[in-house]
């Protein structure tokens, strides 16, 4: 989230309807069955149903979060008002398809494919809005979430460890996770799990060995994301029978690129972030965004195995989801959906992992 630029998807949304735009889960259903499923079954019916009825509600949540934890507005209202911002104000530039102001449109699509026009489109990606009136918002997107964190952290209602990679999983005779092992600094450790495991490591767009393994076409092409993400989740998970899926897709960049970002936010994302001081970082040719494979999931969020049964106590979302909504390149429903799935199944595995119970 932090690179990306700045949009989350969502459906019935308060912006929406703020805005006087029509939309509901059943149409971002039909969508993105439309686009992820048009020539392939790349994600089953089910967990797109799931994540359209969570869309907007999330989107909602966010911009609460943000007024709650940053003091400011996520999205830009007061200026998408100001320049009429309904459904075919060609004012926007953008083919007359969304609001305005970098705060509601349908981008990120290529919709004449799918057999309609630009403008026809609903207005579905909600773009954050960047203080420093940079060109990419993601670290605005993301902030709501860190602070939240920070806070909860000053408080001591949680605990954040760093330098902590996840080695294996510990089961129990039956199969239940009821731990980690994580390699630091000082050696391996064992992590307790009271209620179950969470996993989101991001994928393996940063490892030759795993792309040797699932996806040779992806070889040529390096990675402007976390240089961290090598596949160490997956590689757990699959150790103890968690099915895979789609590991052989992801998202190229042929070209080089210079993205925009508020130069503030390299100092807090400097992991993540590599921009010089005006907010310019440069993406180099033969890129991969991101990576698409990963395990299966069901609509609770948990990681199933070959079989199809749930891991017990192991739950998954974002890019170690290989049974998601993000479709082939060039199938993508729109900017802001693939974050807004992270949050839908993040969601998900977090108040399912409240209500399990304690493992002794």
């Amino acid at each position: 989230m932090a690179r990306c630029g700045g949009a989350i998807m969502g459906a019935g949304t308060k912006v929406q309807q703020e805005l006087g735009v029509e939309d509901d889960a059943d149409a971002l259903y039909n969508w993105v069955k439309t686009c992820v499923n048009q020539n392939y079954e790349l994600c089953p019916d089910d967990i797109i149903r799931t994540y359209a009825e969570h869309s907007g509600e999330n989107v909602n949540w966010l911009q609460q979060m943000c007024t709650d934890y940053c003091g400011r507005d996520l999205f830009e209202l007061g200026m998408a008002v100001e320049n009429e911002g309904a459904q075919g104000n060609e004012a926007t530039g953008d083919g007359g398809n969304g609001v305005t102001a970098g705060c509601l449109n349908a981008v990120g699509c290529e919709y004449d494919k799918f057999g309609i026009s630009k403008a026809e489109a609903v207005a579905r990606s909600h773009w954050a809005h960047s203080e420093g009136n940079a060109a990419n918002s993601g670290p605005e997107l993301f902030e709501p979430l860190y602070e939240n964190i920070n806070g909860k952290i000053k408080d001591g209602v949680i605990s954040a460890e760093f330098k902590t990679a996840l080695s294996k999983f510990i089961t129990d005779e039956d199969g239940t996770v009821i731990g980690v092992v994580a390699t630091t600094d000082s050696g391996s450790i064992n992590i307790k799990a009271t209620k179950g495991v969470m996993l989101a490591t991001g994928g393996y767009c940063a490892s030759d060995d795993m792309k040797m393994k699932f996806c040779q076409e992806a070889l040529p092409y390096t990675t402007y994301m976390c240089y961290d993400c090598e596949g160490d989740g997956i590689n757990a998970a699959m150790s103890i029978g968690a099915d895979l899926y789609n590991m052989c897709n992801f998202y190229p960049i042929e070209v080089a690129q210079v993205y925009q970002y508020d130069p503030q936010y390299n100092d807090v994302f400097n992991s993540w972030l590599n921009m010089d001081d005006e907010g310019y970082m440069e993406v180099p040719a033969m890129n991969m965004a991101e990576c698409h494979g990963g395990v299966r999931i069901n609509t609770d969020a948990q990681v199933l195995d070959i079989n199809g049964n749930p891991i017990p106590h192991l739950y998954a979302s974002g890019n170690d989801v290989g049974t998601n909504i993000f479709g082939i390149p060039g199938n993508y429903p729109g900017c802001g959906c693939y974050v807004s799935f992270a949050f839908a199944y993040g969601r998900i595995a977090g108040q399912k992992l409240a209500a399990e119970t304690a493992a002794e």
